[in-house]
């Protein structure tokens, strides 16, 4: 509801006119004590755009994170090589997506393949236990 009053209120205040609008959720979640629950249950992120010549379509098709950015882009008018930034495709494009051509495992085997850059997402910061020395210490 809060969403919907912000978009109102901005469409209400002529903010919108010239805008593109992106609502996505953050991650499904981080390992947490609940992880194992919600496991259990089938979950997706959430991602809208929308905006003035925007194509108004639902895409409910297999599809990744990676294909956000070349989304935007897209939405913003900016041009892409045939659809695409990086290993992302634009969701707004009617071409296979690389989860598509890969299937999921494949895929996630890719994206899980550089384990220490991907552990290195869920780590949390060392703790600090020495303070470095200040330049006038003596």
């Amino acid at each position: 509801m809060l969403i919907a009053d912000f978009i109102h209120e901005a469409e209400a205040e002529g903010l919108m006119k010239d805008t593109v609008l992106v609502l996505q959720s953050d991650h499904l979640s981080a390992p947490s004590a609940v992880t194992d629950i919600l496991n259990k249950y089938e979950r997706r992120n959430f991602f809208s755009v929308s905006g003035d010549g925007v194509p108004s379509k639902t895409y409910a098709g297999l599809s990744g994170t990676i294909d956000i950015f070349p989304t935007i882009l897209d939405a913003l008018g900016l041009p892409l090589a045939n659809g695409q930034a990086a290993f992302g495709v634009s969701l707004l494009r009617d071409r296979p997506m690389l989860v598509q051509v890969l299937g999921q495992a494949q895929f996630d085997d890719a994206i899980y393949a550089e384990d220490v850059l991907v552990r290195s997402f869920w780590q949390l910061k060392p703790v600090r236990t020495a303070v470095a020395p200040r330049a006038d210490a003596r």
